[in-house]
This record gives C-alpha cells, structure tokens and sequence, in this order.
C-alpha cells in the first residue's frame, strides 16, 4: 500500500451459515466453496478502484474496531433477518451512537438464487434498509451476483462518512486554535 493508498476496515455480519464467508471468498477470489469450515480467525484484503481511486480494505466476519458494516441475512432465513436488526441496534449502543446518527451500513439479503425457499421478501428487506438509513441489496455468492456491489457501495459510505467526519473535526481544530470553544 502507497501512503496515498487509504485503508479502510469491513465487518460482516450474520446468523452462521447463511453465505458471509463465501460472500467474502467470492469478492476477493473469484471463487465459491460449496463447504468451508471458519476457525472465525479470518481477515481478507483487497485493493479496489472507488471513483478512480485506489483503496485497501480489510474485510473480516468478527467484529473489531471496523469502519464499516455489512448486516448479511438469507432470503431463506427469517431468524437470519431477525438477528440482523438485532445486531444493527447493539452496534449502535456499542458506539454510543443515537439511532438517527448515520453509520456506514448496507443491509444484505444473501442466497438470492434460492426463490423457491424465500422466507423475506425484497420489499421487507428495503423496507427494513430504509428505516435504519442504510443501503440494500440483495445477492447470490454462489453465482456472483452483486458481490462487487456489496464492497463498492460499503466503501463509497465510508468514505463519504470519514471525509464529512474529517472536516467536521477540522473545523474544530480550527476553532480551538483560534481561542475558541463550543460547548
């Protein structure tokens, strides 16, 4: 990575079984493994084009201090869905943030191909995306549909979130070296 090169750090998250790891190995590898065994020790890198620009990103499926958020669930999986918004809200309260305060977020509904097994529907998935101020797609790791979407839009919303942040804080900075505080 060149010092202009910007790293940035994603989480997937998700009920097991549902598609992450595989979502991962097909956006960094070009690849489906059809059984996999996580040791939930893995953290993968890849360096993307964003609006002409070249970024790291580290993805991982455990939770550290990440930049981040893509909430994964399967179409097949109602409890999958559930457990999302379950852990949409403990991200919040983890980072002291209130609910409408703005987190890069993607909302995902993995195993898209899987039609005739579909327990959640695209408008609720939306619906539910909407309502959190978050992005939503769905996908199909197995036929690598929308996984490169998945990590372009994630990485668009973390830029855009560090850049606003940067200037806020810059703004500050500057008004503390001038004399002055805002309380």
């Amino acid at each position: 990575m060149n010092k202009h090169q910007k790293r940035y750090k994603l989480v997937v998250f998700g009920a097991s079984r549902i598609g992450k790891t595989s979502t991962i190995l097909q956006f960094i590898d070009g690849r489906f493994i059809e059984t996999y065994q996580p040791s939930g020790d893995e953290t993968y890198q890849k360096t993307i084009q964003i609006d002409n620009k070249r970024v790291e990103i580290d993805i991982s499926d455990y939770i550290r201090t990440r930049d981040g958020f893509i909430l994964m669930y399967s179409i097949t999986s109602r409890y999958s869905f559930d457990l999302i918004q379950d852990i949409h809200n403990e991200i919040y309260r983890i980072r002291d943030k209130e609910m409408n305060e703005h987190i890069p977020c993607i909302i995902v509904g993995n195993k898209s191909e899987l039609t005739e097994e579909r327990e959640v529907g695209t408008e609720e998935g939306m619906k539910y995306s909407e309502s959190v101020q978050c992005h939503f797609i769905e996908s199909s790791a197995k036929r690598n549909e929308n996984i490169n979407e998945i990590f372009e839009i994630i990485t668009k919303d973390v830029i855009k979130y560090k850049e606003n942040n940067n200037q806020i804080e810059s703004s500050n900075e500057e008004i503390k070296q001038k004399g002055c505080f805002i309380v």
